[in-house]
């Protein structure tokens, strides 16, 4: 993941190039194999190099094709073939050799702002029209990729990295205690178009900026498609097309030469293994091996078995990383480097992943990542049949019926009854705040209204008639903390994470497929990879922990002291916080946060912050 850095003077002085270097500069980490500026009167851009593809060993940026169209861009764009024909067809006869952000220059010379709608890939860039005066700037679909913007006394900063924008001095260290209260309560922001700073914006994911003047649009240009459930013939085209999709989702990400897998012993991971070992093989050849976390000693662990497993069937070398001995916070202890937001300070169930992480990068600038089927593919059958019989195919109805048993060897919505009678639970009420929130700090943000709104699922409707859940779930906020965890300005790896099931032609399949049968356990992808993976991963239910390893480590060595336990004054009283006693581990992470945001808070410069509320 490339490093990005942007600066518009709006008042029209001339940009300067000494601190748009100490910009670039600070963000050299993301891309170790070149640093360089462009400045061109008010405009300048900054970019560090990681090459990450194949195409990326003749890349060079910011970069031009005719000198009044410039970019500095993070950027993979996958479905090559597709876009250089387009391309082509509308005169560009020089696209078949383009890197990626100079295939972003050709579509936007022939498409203006609409290229995003032919752009396919992980991407975040700014692109300077001088012509037009004008700045464009945007994010992928996903949001994979990162961009962060400032607007400050006159002059537009922007870039791939929050702290990179800090150092500029018209940006602030003012906070926004939003953005805190959502951390204290739910671990990340869940405004996804702010920071932790105030200064400091965040453009959200399938959404454009352009800077006119001293104007700024910003606009959606993507959402999730919403289609109804496809037909095909026969049962085996459902898989064989998701395969045919899935390989050229696996193929984009692999255009290098050695790729880490963060594999679990799950269906989904290993299903990404075995692709890629497949593409290896009959295409070009890369380097392939597998990480996994691995609990051998606090909890219950079936990881390092079927991981095992996974690999010996398929022949590629794999490295177990045991977590059961890393204590809490130990990376912000060992590290000088200042983390942009408190959500990112580790904590014990961080540290190993970020271990993990390490292992990989340590072989490899490429990892894949298994996140997304279990969203895609939510089972979730009452609106399917709901839809179904609205449109009045009632046949189609009771055909998945009978085809259920014949598959799954069951009766359909059929569970067998207890022969002794229980009584129901009580229905669990919404929790209270922590009780070491500052009262004043609470009520100020109205952060009670906020917690209970969120656990009661906010106020979302239903946009998708037949997949409600599975779509809402592919838009929540957290998908944005977990790729910023994986993100180097966080982990500070010249490492690039990607997500194959996370592809939008990948998508739109999985949230097209009839529910029944294909969304019951992930039935669609037990099918596909059936050939390729043991038949006891195959047939391996989603497990989730056996446990909560922070708890059973909490129980081992206890938390370290909260310090300085005067950087939380106005947003934790500290009374509360250590006399409250843990009794569980929902309790146990907010504590954990707190301690979080009181090690984010001693980094940040206390001289400049002004509280904003």
């Amino acid at each position: 993941m490339s490093g990005i850095a942007g600066i518009v003077n709006l008042d029209g002085a001339p940009a300067d190039r000494d601190l748009l270097w100490r910009l670039t500069r600070s963000i050299a980490y993301r891309g170790p194999d070149a640093q360089d500026v462009w400045v061109e009167g008010s405009v300048g851009f900054g970019h560090t190099m990681l090459r990450t593809t194949l195409e990326a060993e003749r890349e060079q940026q910011p970069c031009t094709l005719n000198g009044e169209l410039w970019i500095t861009a993070d950027c993979r764009i996958d479905a090559r073939e597709d876009l250089i024909r387009e391309l082509e067809a509308r005169g560009r006869s020089d696209a078949k050799t383009a890197t990626d952000p100079e295939l972003i220059l050709h579509a936007y010379a022939v498409w203006d702002t609409a290229c995003l709608a032919h752009l396919t890939g992980d991407f975040s860039f700014a692109l300077w029209d001088a012509r037009n005066r004008r700045l464009f700037c945007a994010r992928d679909q996903m949001g994979i990729k990162l961009l962060y913007y400032a607007r400050k006394a006159g002059c537009f900063i922007c870039g791939n990295t929050l702290n990179s924008l800090r150092l500029h001095p018209a940006v602030s260290d003012r906070l926004n205690d939003l953005a805190i209260g959502d951390f204290l309560l739910f671990g990340h922001n869940q405004d996804l178009a702010t920071t932790t700073f105030a200064d400091i914006q965040r453009l959200p994911p399938a959404h454009m900026l352009v800077l006119s003047g001293t104007d700024v649009r910003i606009e959606r240009y993507w959402t999730l498609p919403v289609d109804p459930p496809l037909r095909l013939g026969r049962l085996d085209d459902y898989a064989e097309q998701f395969l045919h999709l899935f390989r050229a989702a696996v193929r984009d990400r692999m255009r290098t030469s050695h790729v880490g897998i963060l594999m679990s012993g799950g269906l989904d991971s290993t299903g990404i293994a075995a692709i890629a070992l497949e593409l290896s093989r009959r295409e070009k050849a890369v380097d392939l091996s597998a990480h996994t976390l691995v609990f051998d000693r606090l909890i219950p662990d079936q990881e390092r078995h079927f991981a095992g497993m996974a690999a010996a069937h398929l022949g590629i070398p794999i490295h177990f990383h045991a977590g059961d001995d890393y204590g809490f916070f130990e990376s912000c202890r060992n590290t000088n480097r200042t983390s942009p937001e408190p959500g990112f300070i580790t904590d014990f169930g961080a540290s190993p992943v970020n271990a993990e992480m390490a292992g990989i990068a340590g072989e490899s600038r490429v990892a894949l990542y298994g996140e997304g089927p279990d969203n895609a593919l939510y089972y979730e059958w009452k609106p399917y049949f709901k839809y179904e019989l609205g449109k009045g195919h009632a046949g189609r109805v009771l055909k998945d019926i009978a085809t259920f048993p014949l598959l799954f060897r069951q009766i359909p919505f059929w569970k067998r009854r207890p022969r002794v009678k229980h009584t129901d639970p009580p229905r669990r009420e919404i929790d209270p705040l922590p009780p070491w929130l500052d009262a004043d700090f609470a009520k100020n943000l109205h952060l009670a209204e906020r917690y209970a709104d969120f656990n009661r699922g906010g106020s979302s409707r239903d946009v998708h008639p037949v997949r409600p859940q599975a779509y809402q779930s592919l838009s929540i906020a957290l998908w944005q903390f977990v790729f910023e965890w994986h993100d180097p300005g966080i982990t500070g790896l010249p490492l690039e994470v990607r997500h194959p099931f996370l592809d939008i032609r990948v998508l739109r399949f999985l949230l097209a497929v009839p529910v029944i049968p294909w969304c019951r356990d992930k039935y669609l992808l037990r099918r596909a990879f059936k050939k390729y993976l043991p038949a006891g991963i195959v047939a391996r239910r989603k497990t989730g922990l056996a446990g909560f390893p922070a708890f059973e480590r909490w129980k081992e060595i206890g938390l370290p002291a909260v310090l300085p336990a005067g950087a939380l004054s106005g947003y934790v009283d500290i009374g509360p916080l250590e006399t409250t006693v843990i009794d569980g581990q929902e309790l146990l992470g907010m504590k954990l946060r707190a301690s979080a945001l009181a090690f984010f808070l001693h980094g940040v410069d206390r001289a400049c912050i002004i509280r904003s509320t």
